[in-house]
């Protein structure tokens, strides 16, 4: 489901026997139906560059879901290094994107794909949502079920108190950041 959903965000070309029954799955169902429409919306304000910046962090996006999703599904709690990995992926990167392009203005291409600036927009993407983790860190405790964020997985991996493995997890933030 969520590789059909991407292609609401990033069109399948196939040959044009299955080019409809793909566009009519686009309206049968509510998630890319949504992606289809903010894309449209968000092409619109897009230079080309920021649309196809967009659909490759949605993609890095998708790809931590399918890590968490695959860890969820065989009850599994990730090294810590894997869950920092995933989180390189599922992190807040998409958000830049979209709020340059609102606010009217755009990284140029060269500077945008240089590998220094790849990781200042991967440091600092990782270091916003690790605050996310600790924010909401004791609304999931609360929760049914096990949540991963951070402390949870260095908690566990590492056997520490809850307390300490959050205060690590501080550490981890701060630098990141």
């Amino acid at each position: 489901r969520l590789l059909l959903a991407h292609t609401a965000l990033d069109p399948l070309y196939t040959v044009r026997e299955y080019q409809p029954e793909w566009a009519d799955s686009l309206h049968a169902d509510a998630p890319r139906r949504a992606y289809r429409s903010a894309m449209d919306y968000f092409v619109r304000a897009a230079g080309p560059s920021q649309a196809d910046r967009l659909r490759h962090d949605m993609a890095r996006l998708h790809l931590g879901y399918l890590a968490e999703a695959s860890w969820a599904q065989q009850d599994q709690v990730p090294e810590v290094w894997e869950y920092l990995a995933m989180r390189q992926f599922n992190n807040f990167r998409p958000c830049p994107t979209i709020t340059d392009t609102v606010g009217g203005y755009e990284l140029p291409a060269d500077l945008h794909a240089r590998a220094d600036m790849q990781k200042v927009i991967a440091l600092a993407s990782n270091a916003t949502t690790i605050v996310n983790d600790l924010y909401s860190y004791t609304k999931e405790l609360d929760a049914p079920g096990r949540h991963l964020n951070l402390p949870v997985v260095i908690a566990e991996r590492e056997g520490l108190s809850d307390q300490d493995a959050y205060l690590k997890s501080v550490e981890v933030h701060n630098e990141l950041m």
